[in-house]
């Protein structure tokens, strides 16, 4: 097998070495004509919730991963691309043969997205690089600023209008809830008075006064939702002094040490804001006052302390007054056990409305608080860590890459084509060749006659043979180096 295959180089060379060499510099010549493609890239990283999450829920609950993958989605839209493509007048050459679509289609193959801090193709990321490429080092730069552009524009688009989504639907809801609460409200009232054994004077007078405790009972606990909205309020801006304030402490600390000064201070100021947060969700006493050196502090602080004054004065209220009314309704009932049941199983009804009434109620006041977060910017978002570079080389065509694998087809090819030549030939040239065709003995002889002049023809065909493959080789050598040089 080793001397058939060293007899097929040496009889087959040119059908090897002509595509060995042609196919490469063909290549070369080809690629040298390429435009050149720079590769302009950014990263961005999710940054988490800056407020804690015990205090304000997140809107997002979906994974880093799926939320990058959505607002990837949208960026990359076909018609945003589009609209990219007219800006920048890019493929000015081809806007005559395809269309609007086909140029935004077109932009987006040059668009790549990757992630930075992925383990494995399933795991979450909260990082990734955007990249676009063009022909053109500045262009790449700015269309690559649009695109970073509208990733961040897009998230704080999509965060803000599910906050405002979830707070409406919570809204309807929470209306709904009460209307149902209200009616259920009426229907246990004439379930009492049905119950009631007493003359019509008497109903009359009782369902008066009945009538006069509910809406001062309702003016006191329109009072109390009034306080604790006003105290929601107050707290929500104590959380964003804090956020504030944490910011301003981190940097500091990229200057100082912890044990600076200006870090005590604003360590001090953040423990008195905790303070008064922790009081207000705790429903304790708030701190006095005096003991803040902040001018809003104080402010928040005196206002929290006449709002505590008063809502515990109108929970006060409206307990004396909800155990009038209880002492009213539980005197009109009767003793008829069909009435009572009646009574009992609405009454249970009325429970239930009101318990998820004030489940709602919760649920609307947090969702609130979560739309102010994202309002200003201190939810979960993008941020831009490295800006679009001006990349200062080339990123392609990798021309190099191109004509070394050139070299290697054209070696295939020569060698499939040697190797073809050589099935197709039916002549013998080896003894063993005959001896494997014909059986029996064989006895053949032909000599190698040749002339002077015939043996310095051939001396003089190997050595024009060798100095054109040497060119040859040279050829395709040198245009390899100058394609490593300038490439």
């Amino acid at each position: 097998m080793l001397s058939w295959a060293l007899h097929l180089l040496r009889k087959r060379r040119w059908w090897i070495l002509t595509p060995l060499c042609v196919v490469p510099l063909i290549t070369i010549a080809v690629v040298l004509r390429l435009p050149d493609e720079y590769t302009s890239s950014a990263t961005f990283a999710l940054i988490q919730q800056q407020v804690s999450k015990q205090y304000v829920d997140q809107m997002t609950t979906g994974s880093s991963a799926e939320m990058i993958r959505a607002v990837t989605r949208e960026v990359l839209s076909v018609p945003r691309l589009s609209g990219i493509v007219d800006s920048f007048g890019l493929y000015q050459g081809e806007r005559g043969k395809l269309t609007s679509e086909q140029l935004g289609e077109k932009l987006r193959e040059s668009i790549a997205v990757a992630p930075v801090d992925q383990v494995n193709p399933r795991a979450d990321y909260t990082a990734f690089r955007l990249s676009y490429t063009a022909e053109n080092a500045r262009l790449s730069q700015q269309v690559l600023g649009q695109l970073a552009s509208l990733f961040i524009e897009i998230n704080l688009k999509e965060r803000g209008s599910q906050a405002q989504t979830t707070t409406s639907f919570l809204k309807s809801q929470l209306d709904a809830a009460k209307q149902r609460l209200d009616a259920q409200e009426k229907l246990v009232l004439n379930a009492k008075m049905n119950t009631a054994d007493q003359s019509p004077a008497v109903h009359q007078a009782k369902l008066g006064v009945m009538s006069d405790l509910r809406m001062q009972l309702q003016s006191a606990t329109n009072g109390v939702s009034r306080v604790n909205q006003q105290r929601a309020q107050i707290e929500g801006n104590l959380n964003a002094q804090l956020v504030r304030l944490q910011r301003e402490r981190a940097a500091l600390l990229t200057q100082y040490t912890a044990k600076h000064p200006e870090i005590i201070k604003k360590d001090k100021e953040m423990e008195s804001i905790q303070a008064v947060v922790t009081a207000i969700r705790n429903k304790g006493p708030v701190p006095p006052s005096a003991g803040f050196s902040d001018l809003m502090l104080q402010q928040s602080v005196t206002q929290l302390e006449s709002l505590q004054a008063e809502g515990d004065r109108l929970e006060k209220d409206a307990e004396m007054l909800r155990n009038e009314l209880n002492r009213y309704q539980n005197g009109m009932l009767a003793a008829s056990p069909v009435r009572a049941h009646e009574l009992e199983s609405v009454q249970k009804d009325y429970d239930l409305l009101k318990q998820e009434y004030s489940d709602l109620q919760l649920k609307y006041f947090r969702a609130q608080m979560s739309a102010n977060l994202e309002e200003e910017q201190s939810g979960q978002n993008f941020r831009l860590v490295d800006p679009p570079t001006l990349p200062a080389f080339p990123s392609g065509p990798k021309r190099l890459k191109i004509s070394l694998m050139s070299i290697a087809g054209g070696l295939a090819l020569g060698l499939l084509l040697a190797f073809v030549a050589e099935m197709r030939n039916q002549t013998f040239l080896r003894e063993v060749d005959m001896r494997k065709a014909f059986e029996g003995a064989l006895v053949i002889g032909i000599p190698v006659l040749t002339t002077p002049n015939e043996e310095g023809a051939r001396v003089r065909k190997r050595i024009f043979e060798m100095a054109l493959a040497c060119i040859m080789l040279v050829a395709v050598g040198a245009a390899e180096y100058y394609i490593f040089l300038h490439g």
